[in-house]
């Protein structure tokens, strides 16, 4: 895809107010509620040759830059319109269910069941994930996977259904959802992948909505390719770790600096052999 001037797709991202994508401008209300800083990260490397053609938009430092992965801190209105193309978008954007992000809420408040549990409180609301996401911008992409595409179906065409399974069938209808859904660009067909590690590793999570490695690894498998993979609403790094492990280059752009250290060092771990 071309990349544009600022009149055209990306122009429409960043000044159309009413974009579900989220009104924000990096001096606004971030994920956490908190003003963004333009001050430099105190963690950011500086880029190496593995990432030299991965080019960035003028004045644009990478908070990460290391062996084909790229972690940008900022709005990724105000970054997209510079990038050179990349080959997949693979995202899990605040898409407008107004998640209350309390989890100990679920343990009955008895600190024991929440300490067995798992449950966080005081995690960070997810900004903008009150407002309805428009996924208008992100569907000329060569390649696309949204997840929560249920909350916005209305406004995809026909493409392939990405389930995540998220329990045995034993606990099927028992608490909260069984599965979570993405759209994927083409096709029409209904695939599922099953991984019942989001209860088990509920403590260890980093992020609100944070999913599976081996999920977003099936997720760039299924949709093929070999180019850059961009994450535009990157949170804790998930498809960014996924890239790395599978040999692939990859862009993340995260708003809030809490989000970035934590990709930068899930990032720094050496790629394990899997199967």
């Amino acid at each position: 895809m071309p990349r544009s001037d600022g009149n055209g797709l990306f122009g429409d991202l960043i000044s159309d107010p009413a974009s579900g994508v989220g009104n924000r401008r990096p001096t606004d209300i971030t994920r956490t509620g908190t003003q963004s800083t333009t001050t430099p990260p105190t963690s950011k490397t500086s880029a190496d040759p593995a990432t030299s053609d991965i080019t960035l938009p003028s004045g644009v430092t990478p908070y990460y830059s290391h062996a084909g992965i790229v972690i940008i801190h900022g709005d990724c209105r105000d970054v997209l319109p510079g990038l050179d193309p990349v080959d997949l978008v693979l995202t899990d954007p605040p898409y407008g269910m107004d998640w209350n992000t309390d989890t100990a809420r679920f343990s009955g408040g008895n600190p024991g069941s929440v300490r067995r549990r798992g449950g966080k409180r005081n995690q960070p609301r997810i900004v903008d994930d009150d407002k309805p996401f428009d996924p208008t911008p992100w569907l000329d992409f060569p390649r696309v996977i949204l997840f929560g595409s249920n909350h916005y179906g209305q406004r995809l065409p026909v493409g392939t259904t990405l389930i995540w399974v998220k329990r045995l069938e034993d606990a099927y209808g028992s608490f909260l959802s069984d599965a979570e859904v993405a759209w994927m660009k083409g096709g029409h067909g209904v695939y599922c992948f099953r991984d019942v590690s989001h209860t088990r590793d509920a403590k260890h999570r980093a992020h609100p909505s944070q999913k599976p490695q081996p999920l977003f690894r099936w997720c760039i498998e299924k949709a093929g390719g070999s180019g850059t993979i961009l994450d535009p609403f990157m949170g804790s790094g998930t498809t960014l770790r996924a890239a790395k492990d599978l040999g692939r280059k990859a862009i993340g752009i995260e708003i809030e600096e809490r989000y970035c250290e934590i990709a930068a060092k899930r990032l720094a771990q050496e790629v394990l052999p899997f199967t």
